[in-house]
């Protein structure tokens, strides 16, 4: 490789981990307040050193780079206002997206067609081809990744696939992070097989998430009519239980990056208790039981158990659990492995999307935002039900729910960095120091084959067997005591404030659409029952509320 060349490649792999120095370094210990916060457990080996008392002489191509940071400091404290805009087909959007970067010191442009704006938050694109629009300015972000939702991780159908490829890779034991998933009915021989040691299994519609077209299935008699296309995924019979109720969890997590990978997941886990005390034992009669089996479901018989929230980190939820292994030192742990290895199967075909993009001159910045459903087996296991590639921000809806949100868009850099000039000159040295040639050698020269992204992975993935690693994450998920926050009731159906306008004007607009493609159609008017039945779910606050392995 020439010197040339190698200067070139250094300062590409320079720029590239510009924002995992910002993340790692500074940005989630200065910028997040104190409190409820995301944490990044997907960790590489890139370690900055801190500290010049003078002002050291950097190479060109660093002097840039930190000219670059020094301007957007300047930008920021000029008082410059950002643009948004927000997708308005989901009230999430509308409220908790749009009232939080209002909140950062942003300003709206959804009433232009202008693409003059820094962020668009909305739902995944899935057409390649929106991805290479030139209108896409270098500083935007944009809450989509390509591959994301259509490929991987939000196609249920992939992560049953990719786990058979896993197991048989690697053996069923290393790959017991996900319940196992049949994508029927061309793979019926090979759920027909499983089907003789768990009997009882979950379906699903490949298409719909929540607990609507849900059910259990224990005999083959409950197949659905040949032709029909669904999944099926193992029921846990046996999940570890709160107080005698059946529970999964939700998480959030955040995608800022895939190249290099960068994942936030967010400390604090939501429980869903299901409203009837589980019966493992009588699954043969009550597997039919709703109010057992799902924990997103109103009860009438039982109101006050129903759609209940608990978080992980309180008191009252951990000694409520039916089992003596510690949470924050072995349940947890399990919980981040389960989530870290799913995104890991992604990965690969994510990079590869990422590298095409480069290639073409995408630089702008993508990111995703993931709700993942999980639970917990009586054996203390964590398992990956569903992830949700367009994850709901609940926000003032749930206890913290506002602050969740903040500390997420924070994490993204949406917050503008404002106290960058307290730690600029700490910054400056540890870009410095990464960005030194010699250090950088053996990255530049793997710069196109990224073996780094290889050595990250396992790193990651070796990080749960260090004692002393696994002790640091235990205390950043400390248990903790109810607060008046937490004591709030959390707002089940969104109809408080502005949450209720905002739905009622999703749905009038659907209406709006949907009469107008009939129209165009020559079709008859939806009635009232269809219009309804569409619009059950409308903002997707109920979750996946199943519990399946």
């Amino acid at each position: 490789m020439s010197s040339a060349s190698g200067t070139r490649l250094a300062a590409l792999a320079c720029l590239a981990v510009n924002a995992v120095l910002v993340a790692h370094n500074e940005l989630l210990r200065s910028e997040l307040p104190v409190g409820f916060r995301p944490r990044r457990f997907l960790l590489d080996r890139l370690r900055a050193t801190l500290g010049y008392d003078v002002e050291p002489h950097y190479p060109t191509h660093v002097a840039a780079l930190i000219a670059r940071l020094r301007a957007l400091t300047a930008r920021q404290a000029e008082g410059e206002r950002r643009i948004f805009r927000v997708d308005r087909s989901r009230a999430d959007y509308r409220v908790t997206v749009a009232e939080a970067l209002e909140a950062l010191g942003l300003r709206t442009a959804n009433d232009t067609d202008s693409w003059d704006f820094d962020v668009y938050w909305g739902n995944q694109w899935t057409e390649h081809a929106a991805f290479l629009d030139p209108r896409l300015a270098p500083h935007i972000l944009v809450s989509s990744v390509l591959g994301l939702m259509a490929e991987t991780l939000g196609d249920k159908g992939f992560l049953g696939h990719a786990l058979q490829l896993c197991a048989a890779q690697f053996g069923h034991e290393a790959c017991d992070f996900i319940p196992p998933i049949y994508a029927m009915p061309h793979q019926m021989a090979r759920w027909r097989e499983a089907f003789r040691t768990h009997r009882y299994w979950m379906r699903k519609d490949k298409k719909v998430w929540g607990s609507a077209s849900v059910s259990i299935l224990s005999s083959l008699k409950q197949l659905p009519a040949e032709g029909t296309s669904y999944l099926l995924q193992q029921y846990v019979a046996r999940p570890l239980l709160w107080q005698g109720f059946k529970h999964d969890l939700r998480l959030w997590a955040v995608l800022t990056s895939v190249r290099p990978l960068r994942l936030y997941l967010l400390q604090d886990g939501w429980a869903r208790i299901a409203a009837r005390r589980y019966d493992a034992e009588g699954l043969e009669t009550n597997a039919e039981d709703v109010c057992m089996h799902l924990t997103a479901t109103y009860c009438a018989e039982v109101p006050t158990d129903s759609l209940r929230l608990m978080r992980t980190n309180l008191g009252t939820y951990r000694n409520g659990l039916a089992t003596h292994s510690p949470f924050a030192r072995e349940l947890w742990p399990a919980i981040e492995r389960a989530i870290l290895k799913t995104v890991l199967f992604a990965a690969p075909l994510l990079e590869g999307y990422e590298a095409m993009l480069s290639t073409e001159g995408a630089s702008y910045r993508r990111f995703g935002f993931l709700s993942l459903d999980l639970i917990l087996t009586a054996t203390g296991a964590a398992y990956v039900e569903e992830v949700n590639t367009n994850g709901f921000l609940l926000g003032t809806r749930i206890p913290n729910g506002w602050q969740y949100t903040l500390d997420a868009m924070t994490t993204l850099g949406l917050g503008g960095y404002p106290r960058r000039p307290e730690y600029a000159r700490r910054l400056e040295a540890a870009v410095a120091e990464l960005c030194d040639l010699d250090a950088l050698g053996p990255l530049a020269a793997g710069a196109t084959s990224s073996p780094l992204a290889a050595l990250s992975a396992e790193l990651a993935i070796r990080m749960y067997d260090n004692d002393e690693e696994a002790a640091r994450r235990a205390a950043l998920v400390t248990e903790q005591s109810e607060n008046a926050e937490d004591r709030k009731p959390w707002d089940r159906y969104g109809l408080d404030g502005p949450w209720g306008q905002a739905k009622a004007a999703v749905r009038e607009e659907n209406r709006a659409l949907m009469a107008s493609i009939r129209a165009a159609r020559n079709l008859p008017p939806e009635s009232e029952a269809e219009t309804n039945g569409n619009e059950a779910n409308d903002d997707g606050a109920g979750g996946a509320g199943v519990t399946s392995e």
